[in-house]
């Protein structure tokens, strides 16, 4: 932490590279190379621009800020990826590529638009994985929309709810490479070239054009909206561990921030409690009889040493 904050005047690179390995990537009980990603053509806002206030921050600033946080937390690699496509009417055109380049790369890809993150940001991808039910033989997991939907937002297989391509968790399989790989060139088909330009863009495209070709259930897992999709404020689907603030993102940053903040708070108050920061005690003085406190490395002086620590 120290040298984070001081990374400037120490002389020390802001960089760690994370690509082959990451800290805390188990899946399954196994060493697992994952990483989470953002992509998009906007930049992100410098603080000063901002008065010094994170609160004013747009989401797709804060966004990949806190999942960043979220992802160092939990030892996974982090890239934000610069989309570059001009022409392109809707920006989600250029995510299967990223995706699909990053099963190449990684055993899992986490991608997530800017506006989703973890309500629940204790929950590691191996928590989110068990809980909804991501089998050995499954390639990819989205959430599913709200029940009531345009009916361009509805799925081909049985008319159900389309399945919301903001929020992404791929295992590298070539299943999933496969996947991704007929989303990225859904647009030379005939059946799929209206979505260029008509909402809801790459997200009609998979639930309308690539997800009847595989199996949902055994090769598309469907996370439950309730619980990876949506926002507070949707009662039927409030985000409870995953949120997605597809309306009233001016709420995300603020939301995401008190998040960070609350957790932050609980590591420090850990560290407090369980350390020496805290385990020192004091009486009133007494001048002749007691004079001093009595501090951890004076309870820890058993074996003959000074309880002074300065020279």
């Amino acid at each position: 932490m120290y040298k984070l904050f001081n990374a400037d005047e120490l002389g020390l690179d802001w960089e760690w590279d994370w690509r082959q390995e990451q800290p805390g990537a188990i899946v399954n009980g196994k060493k697992q190379r994952v990483v989470v990603m953002h992509a998009d053509t906007r930049p992100l806002q410098d603080l000063e621009q901002v008065g010094n206030d994170p609160f004013n921050f747009k989401h797709m600033t804060m966004g990949p800020l806190y999942v960043m946080w979220w992802a160092m937390r939990h030892g996974y690699d982090y890239r934000r990826v610069r989309l570059n496509q001009p022409g392109v009417k809707y920006g989600g055109w250029g995510k299967p590529k990223v995706i699909y380049d990053a099963l190449h790369r990684y055993d899992w890809v986490v991608f997530v638009d800017s506006d989703a993150y973890p309500r629940r940001p204790d929950l590691s991808l191996e928590d989110l994985l068990d809980r909804w039910g991501f089998h050995a033989n499954a390639s990819v997991m989205l959430p599913l929309d709200p029940p009531e939907q345009l009916p361009e937002n509805r799925n081909a297989t049985n008319n159900g709810p389309a399945l919301n391509t903001g929020f992404w968790i791929a295992h590298s399989t070539p299943t999933a490479k496969a996947i991704l790989r007929d989303l990225t060139t859904c647009l030379d088909r005939d059946n799929c070239k209206r979505w260029r330009t008509d909402w809801p863009a790459e997200q009609a495209a998979f639930s309308k054009v690539v997800v009847p070709n595989y199996v949902q259930g055994r090769d598309i897992i469907n996370a439950p909206c309730g619980e990876a999709n949506g926002w507070w404020a949707v009662s039927i689907c409030p985000g409870a561990l995953w949120t997605h603030t597809w309306t009233g993102k001016e709420w995300a940053p603020k939301n995401m921030i008190e998040r960070f903040m609350i957790e932050q708070i609980k590591v420090w108050q850990r560290l407090m409690k369980a350390s020496y920061h805290s385990s020192d005690e004091c009486t009133f003085w007494k001048t002749g009889e007691d004079e001093r406190c009595t501090f951890k490395e004076d309870l820890d002086s058993i074996d003959g040493r000074s309880t002074d620590l300065m020279p």
